[in-house]
């Protein structure tokens, strides 16, 4: 646990990422056949969880103990684990890897809770073999990847995350309200025309990367943003049930 250095210190002259380390050895110096984490980082300051959470995954990986964590701090989630359960009022929604978690949720509950996303109303279209949404503004995105199950003119709520949407001059208008600098990108909060978005959301959000850019936004400006087909999801009118193709509840 790279504390040995310490072990002649007092429990109360230790740092608290340093008595976390002490607690973790303590649990697994016995050798349980599963161990349980229970917000084992809720106390700890941001440098000290990500500090960790590194930790607790390079030891539970040497020790080869079944680790059950529970947190909900999505980002460690996703960066501690080899499986996830989404759960909501203790009913298990998805079980999957991070990465499909977050790429391909089941439900909108899922989808906003794992990352953020931002959701819009539309409809499907069928036009010969092509499957598209069609957002209430008219903007178009065709879907491959749909069912084979959906209907034309079938009511729906698409999910696009910040950084699903791209600078495109046939994309959706929206107007910038606001933005927050964040080193690597710039994180947009914006406004859309009422009618489109899915009502009592927190925010609608844009992530520019910085390294692919010319210049930075300013608030009141208005954009056109163009949502990635291959990424977005769609779910039934509902939001309980995702419908693209193969993805899984449970995996």
């Amino acid at each position: 646990m790279k504390i040995d250095e310490y072990q002649d210190r007092l429990p109360e002259r230790l740092s608290g990422g340093q008595q976390q380390r002490v607690a973790l050895a303590r649990a697994i110096v016995i050798h349980p056949q599963v161990l349980l984490m229970d917000e084992p980082l809720s106390n700890l300051d941001a440098k000290l969880r990500i500090e960790m959470r590194s930790a607790i995954r390079d030891v539970q990986k040497q020790v080869g103990i079944t680790t059950v964590y529970v947190t909900h701090d999505q980002e460690e989630a996703l960066a501690i684990s080899d499986r996830i359960a989404v759960m909501k009022l203790g009913v298990i929604q998805q079980i999957g890897t991070p990465q499909s978690i977050y790429a391909r949720p089941y439900n909108a509950f899922v989808s906003t809770f794992i990352g953020h996303s931002n959701l819009f109303y539309a409809n499907i279209k069928k036009d010969g073999d092509k499957k598209l949404v069609v957002f209430r503004n008219g903007y178009k995105a065709e879907m491959p990847n749909l069912m084979d199950t959906v209907e034309d003119g079938q009511e729906v709520v698409v999910s696009v995350r910040p950084e699903e949407f791209s600078l495109n001059e046939n994309g959706m208008e929206c107007e910038i309200i606001s933005r927050t600098f964040l080193g690597k990108y710039t994180n947009y909060f914006l406004k859309f025309d009422d009618n489109i978005i899915v009502e009592n959301q927190p925010s609608i959000e844009y992530s520019q990367d910085l390294g692919h850019v010319d210049r930075i936004f300013d608030v009141g400006e208005k954009i056109r943003l163009r949502a990635n087909p291959n990424k977005i999801n769609v779910f039934t009118k509902d939001m309980e049930q995702s419908l693209i193709k193969d993805v899984k509840r449970y995996e």
